[in-house]
């Protein structure tokens, strides 16, 4: 939690420090998500790195967000759907099923479940997260996104091991959307 403050407030006063220069420069760190240059942004995350230097953007996780355009859009409301998201929609439902099953909200479960059958999540898969196991024959796609998801959920941080196979099936993009 100190290190994420630590990180938090450093990425505040480079932010600072790059507005009052006038200049664009986004080299932040962190343990996972390496600070990036604004030169290296695409066209879509200059447009948030922008709209955050004039102070209308997110700051605390904005090196997180700016992985994912279409998210921190979401965020903010400006998202007109999830376009360019890297997640198969069998994924995000995966993800979307394990945390209703967490947080034991019926109603987005039933609403999902019909959504993952569609998405190609299988009937086996589904009533093991319904039943609080692991599903026995978890695909190579579905895997990372379940012992991601089930770290996170369960004990509020996720294993290094366990974060790079995600990266590595999803990307940082994956991960943060």
């Amino acid at each position: 939690m100190h290190r994420l403050a630590l990180t938090l407030s450093c990425a505040f006063l480079l932010m600072a420090t790059a507005k009052a220069q006038d200049k664009p420069r986004f080299d932040l760190r962190g343990d996972r998500f390496p600070g990036l240059k604004y030169e290296e942004l695409t066209p879509a995350q200059k447009v948030i790195a922008d709209r955050a230097l004039a102070g209308r953007g997110p700051i605390g996780i904005f090196n997180i967000t700016l992985r994912s355009p279409e998210l921190s859009d979401a965020m903010r409301g400006l998202a007109g759907g999830r376009t360019g998201a890297v997640l198969s929609p069998k994924q995000s439902e995966l993800a979307i099923l394990l945390a209703g099953r967490y947080w034991t909200t019926q109603f987005e479960f039933v609403v999902h479940h019909h959504a993952a059958t569609q998405a190609g999540l299988s009937e086996e898969t589904i009533r093991a997260i319904i039943e609080g196991k692991r599903p026995a024959a978890l695909q190579p796609d579905e895997a990372p996104i379940y012992d991601f998801v089930m770290e996170l959920l369960n004990r509020k941080q996720v294993s290094d091991g366990t974060f790079q196979a995600a990266r590595g099936k999803v990307g940082e993009k994956g991960i943060v959307d």
